[in-house]
């Protein structure tokens, strides 16, 4: 019957070369001293090179005993490595993420669930992707993402969407500005304000000017901007008041912008959309739990 080699092999003749002894080794694996010479004949035999000489009267690698050594230890050390990272996969602490989200999220509420994510998962990487309709949209039905976030009500394909926060939207502006004092604005209040505005083909600019149209309300309009982050900072610079998302302001770095209720509202909605077809990732409700901490009051 002939011998093959085996982890067993494997592991008995690195634990004679670590232990220096056949003696020794056989205490470490918990087995007789004639069962490691056993092992370490069969290895040779295997091999067909004498793996160790005794150098007074100890056992010690031959030259080929060192190098076949050698490659162990890297194998050796491949399975550790191998040992830890599932280790860590099982607790959650390592592996990656994906996210899609439009740009406004991106840079208001996922830096900071990040930061909540990373103080306890600092191993685990986060790939963001800011993409706007309808290009997101297309990226999670194709399955390219864990995770996306959305602005909007209407289904994707291969996806499912659950609710993340729904607000109204508020008007913004510098805690200089003679509105900044009220707690409360109705639209007749914004009439022949200036105005920092998205540009006309956003839907949310178009609710606006519906309704300021309805009422017969003008307003002069000096800057136009497709972010919401650009918008806040126009608004700081103070050459006007917009009315934008509650979440960029909040978050917004050093906002130094007041922001106040409207009426009539502006919904604002985010959803959380999964795509259905790709690997179940632990991860994602992890980070879904950080998303909704942050969005508390």
């Amino acid at each position: 019957m002939s011998v093959r080699l085996n982890h067993r092999l494997i592991e008995t003749f690195r634990t004679v070369v670590l232990s220096g002894s056949a003696t020794r080794a056989a205490e470490l694996l918990f087995t007789s001293q004639p069962a490691v010479s056993r092992d370490l004949a069969r290895l040779k035999q295997v091999l067909g090179f004498a793996l160790f000489e005794r150098v007074k009267g100890r056992l010690a690698p031959s030259a080929q005993g060192l190098a076949f050594y050698e490659e162990v230890e890297r194998s050796f050390t491949g399975l550790v490595e191998l040992g830890a990272r599932a280790e860590a996969l099982r607790q959650f602490k390592s592996g990656t993420l994906s996210v899609a989200a439009l740009p406004a999220l991106c840079d208001s509420l996922l830096p900071k669930a990040c930061e909540r994510f990373h103080s306890r998962h600092p191993d685990v990487l986060i790939r963001i992707s800011a993409l706007d309709s309808p290009e997101l949209d297309g990226a999670l039905s194709e399955q390219r993402f864990d995770l996306g976030l959305v602005e909007h009500k209407h289904p994707i394909a291969q996806t499912v969407t659950t609710s993340l926060f729904r607000g109204n939207e508020v008007v913004i502006m510098v805690p200089t500005h003679p509105l900044a004092r009220k707690k409360h604005l109705r639209l007749q209040d914004l009439t022949g304000q200036a105005f920092v505005s998205y540009g006309s083909r956003d839907p949310y600019r178009r609710r606006l000017d519906a309704m300021l149209d309805q009422h017969g309300i003008k307003r002069q309009i000096v800057a136009e901007t497709s972010s919401a982050t650009s918008l806040c900072a126009l608004v700081r610079s103070g050459i006007g008041l917009a009315v934008v998302n509650p979440i960029t302001p909040r978050f917004s770095s050093g906002s130094g912008l007041v922001c106040v209720s409207l009426s009539p509202s502006i919904v604002y909605e985010v959803d959380v959309v999964q795509p259905i077809n790709r690997p179940s990732n632990p991860l994602i409700n992890l980070l879904l739990a950080d998303l909704q901490q942050c969005l508390e009051p």
